[in-house]
């Protein structure tokens, strides 16, 4: 009864549908951004800084042909064009700014060197970019394409190593700043990785 009219109004008094009380949902979430400018504030220089992170276009996800995605190294020498770089500032984060146009995908590896050998995590990936709650996403993110992966053996270099402890120090941006996908089955909810990123 949040939004309940003062006692000295008549009884017949209803409140516009503007006051009514926000969601639990509503509430959770303002909780959860307002906790999250909060501690903007008490960053470190380092914490307040742009991360830049390596995605993919949607429209080559939508379209791909492949069985399944190709690791990182893969798509970086052949489809260089496919791959941008996106810099996720902090505050836009906690604003929600990237939120209509950027995909994180949180799944987990089916096998320990490939994280999708049938091919049904990226047709899940998919059906969603091509749904319509995934029509203005622009830009989609999912660890083992965008991420270096040292996949073919030998091929991470030590300026990919780098990138990569970068990246996963500031991962949390992704999954607060982002639309997730969770890929979810049986075994999800046992891994930590993927409890971490929902």
């Amino acid at each position: 009864r949040g939004c309940l009219p003062p006692q000295s109004d008549p009884p017949e008094f209803a409140p516009p549908p503007s006051c009514r009380r926000p969601s639990k949902r509503h509430r959770r979430t303002r909780a959860l951004m307002e906790s999250a400018a909060q501690h903007t504030a008490m960053l470190s220089p380092r914490g307040r800084s742009p991360c830049t992170f390596y995605m993919l276009n949607a429209d080559f996800v939508r379209k791909f042909a492949g069985k399944n995605m190709p690791f990182f190294q893969e798509i970086r020498d052949k489809f260089a064009n496919e791959l941008v770089e996106v810099s996720l500032d902090y505050t836009n984060v906690v604003k929600g700014t990237y939120l209509e146009t950027t995909l994180a995908v949180s799944h987990r590896w089916m096998q320990s060197e490939d994280p999708d050998p049938d091919g049904e995590q990226l047709k899940a990936l998919k059906d969603f970019l091509n749904s319509p709650d995934g029509k203005k996403i622009e830009r989609v993110w999912i660890d083992s394409a965008c991420m270096p992966q040292d996949q073919p053996k030998g091929s991470c270099s030590e300026a990919d190593k780098k990138d990569f402890k970068r990246m996963l120090a500031e991962v949390n941006r992704l999954y607060l700043g982002s639309t997730v996908l969770i890929l979810l089955d049986l075994s999800y909810v046992s891994r930590f990785w993927t409890q971490f990123e929902s």
